[in-house]
């Protein structure tokens, strides 16, 4: 069978309970899991962002474009925002709403989603 790409393609993710190291040091948790959908990056997209990220001088810097390669992944999720006035509206996603509002634990637990293409099946059972 042959490798067909479709353009606007979506995968499901679901993040986990809990945030680990790549050595599986729990590193936080427990976590709400996120739910929703994203594209999956491709080979220049992935490897700009990482080589950026490499790159980045400061924290402020890291933070602009781990939130900025959030939202150009994450085509839907499940995250509401409750304001001031007490009324639960879904969570824009934004590189402001990421920086502002989300903790860390939780956007590094998207990202770790996002930032790999997964075959359907991989996804499906996340």
């Amino acid at each position: 069978m042959a490798l067909k790409l479709k353009d606007g393609y979506t995968l499901p993710f679901v993040t986990e309970g809990e945030l680990r190291s790549s050595s599986g040091e729990a590193m936080g948790g427990p976590l709400t899991p996120v739910r929703g959908k994203y594209r999956p990056p491709l080979f220049g997209t992935k490897n700009d962002f990482e080589f950026a990220l490499l790159r980045a001088a400061s924290g402020p810097e890291e933070t602009k474009l781990v939130a900025e390669f959030i939202v150009s992944r994450v085509a839907e999720w499940d995250i509401v925002f409750e304001g001031s006035d007490g009324k639960e509206v879904p969570a824009p996603i934004t590189a402001d709403f990421i920086r502002e509002h989300l903790p860390n634990e939780y956007a590094l637990a998207i990202l770790k989603e996002v930032r790999n293409w997964k075959g359907e099946a991989a996804a499906a059972g996340n």
